[in-house]
């Protein structure tokens, strides 16, 4: 292995909560839940489990408080699960309760050194893995299997160089460094190496325990699917350098960018269907229908199979990854702000959460987490 965790040490203070097992990481999580910042492991960015906010009752929805103190700066996505709130800034990751926003756990990082971005966290089954960066990479696992008020377990890894993929499959995290041209799979016990390769992922997309890693070799372009767990490669191609951004939720499809283009590529067997030219897509939402795709300020709706266009909006600055929940889709500007929109005729809704969020939102259980750099905002009915 060309790298080695650095340290390991534990997170002080920790208090371990139960939560229930989450269902298969390549499927659609169940109603409660939100593993990653894009919904799903496969980063699809599509709930069709929630039915309390939806586009019918979204204008009626009003502010329950905040998940704030003690809170600093730097606060990132949550993640949900099992009645719990998991919110990470640039020097602590606090829980909540998601009912009465008592936190259970304020827990400083360790080292205790703001890094920049906030951090990426992944709720995977009993284990909540958190990832920071600055000149090397805060890689955490926060084991949440016990009682409340018992003391629990975290690990953390200081581990040379900036990271920016994160995946989670059973007992091993992925994390890639584009800019380094490198991809490590860590066991979550210990922190220990399992596999490394050259190539990496641009962003958090796991389908069915794969993820789709490219880059340049031998100077020539590469891409490949490995399984996360044994570094296994299951498909490759030289000469083409595939970038996934989103899987469907049953884990057989990437919706990939190449050039201009985006396209599907069968998880198992490598077989391209183009769905888009001239997109020049940033990110994608995968729903049973459609693909909704930023490109710079602009927003596209596709047709999920023939790739024919419904619509596109710009919205004057750069927009991130759409999230679509209950029949509404969500567009948040990277400056913050996110418009409401009905996902098939594009007309503008109405709620209290406009021009609110610095990220995209959190919608699940009848609630809506619309995080800014300082605090979470909590909305429902």
């Amino acid at each position: 292995m060309k790298r080695a965790v650095r340290t390991v040490t534990a997170l002080a203070a920790t208090t371990v909560m139960v939560l229930g097992g989450t269902p298969g990481t390549a499927l659609a999580a169940s109603h409660g839940w939100w593993h990653i910042a894009g919904y799903t492991a496969g980063n699809s960015g599509f709930n069709p489990n929630e039915t309390t906010i939806t586009a019918a009752t979204v204008s009626q929805v009003v502010e329950k408080g905040e998940l704030q103190r003690p809170l600093e700066y730097g606060v990132g996505v949550p993640v949900v699960g099992a009645g719990k709130v998991f919110v990470g800034d640039k020097l602590k990751l606090c829980v909540f309760d998601e009912g009465t926003f008592y936190y259970p756990l304020c827990s400083d990082w360790t080292p205790r050194v703001a890094r920049n971005g906030v951090p990426q966290m992944v709720l995977s089954g009993d284990r909540l893995i958190s990832l920071r960066n600055q000149t090397g990479t805060g890689l955490s696992v926060l084991e949440t299997k016990g009682l409340t008020q018992q003391t629990g377990s975290t690990s953390t890894g200081e581990i040379p160089g900036v990271f920016t993929g994160l995946a989670v499959q059973g007992d091993t995290v992925l994390i890639s460094a584009p800019g380094q041209s490198i991809t490590t799979a860590y066991r979550l016990i210990g922190l220990t190496p399992v596999w490394q390769t050259d190539v990496t992922m641009a962003r958090s997309v796991n389908a069915n325990g794969t993820v789709l890693l490219s880059g340049t070799r031998n100077g020539q372009p590469v891409s490949e699917i490995r399984d996360i767990a044994t570094g296994a490669v299951r498909w490759s191609v030289t000469g083409r350098a595939y970038e996934a951004l989103a899987a469907n939720d049953a884990g057989t499809k990437f919706y990939v960018r190449w050039g201009h283009s985006l396209q599907i590529l069968d998880a198992a067997t490598g077989a391209l269907t183009w769905l888009a030219s001239n997109a020049y897509p940033d990110d994608a939402t995968i729903t049973p229908s459609r693909v909704y795709y930023t490109s710079g300020d602009r927003v596209t709706a596709i047709n999920g199979t023939t790739g024919a266009v419904y619509w596109t909006q710009p919205y004057q600055l750069d927009v991130r990854k759409p999230i679509v929940v209950g029949g509404v889709l969500y567009i948040t500007r990277e400056d913050g702000g996110t418009y409401l929109v009905d996902p098939v005729t594009n007309s503008r809704l109405t709620t209290p959460m406009d021009y609110l969020g610095f990220y995209p939102p959190v919608i699940t259980n009848g609630r809506a987490y619309v995080a800014s750099t300082l605090d979470v905002t909590v909305y429902a009915l």
